[in-house]
């Protein structure tokens, strides 16, 4: 339809293809007008987080993958501790660093 023509055009690609999935729904029809649109927002939001992460991992071109596995738990001779819980991952920010001298 034009509709869909039109998103696309306006780069919303992801938002036409939740409305397309939730049309192919029909446990999604109870839905208020609302929910529905909100639905489209967060698929569309998250298509474009995920496209900006992607970018961002790969123009930062790491020598090996950013993943808590990958952590060497041993720097010389001062064994560090990190500390990763459930709420900290996806949060760099939240990273705890112990170490047998201070606590950053």
């Amino acid at each position: 339809s034009t509709v869909w023509a039109r998103l696309r055009a306006l780069g919303l690609s992801a938002m036409v293809d939740e409305a397309l999935r939730q049309q192919q729904s029909p446990s999604l029809a109870p839905l208020t007008f609302e929910e529905r649109l909100g639905l489209l927002v967060d698929a569309e939001w998250i298509a474009r987080e995920n496209r900006q992460l992607t970018r961002r991992l790969r123009e930062a071109q790491l020598r090996i993958a950013a993943t808590p596995e990958a952590i060497d738990y041993i720097f010389g001779k001062k064994e560090l501790a990190f500390r990763i819980s459930d709420q900290m991952v996806g949060r760099p920010d939240m990273l705890e660093v112990v170490s047998l001298y201070a606590v950053g």
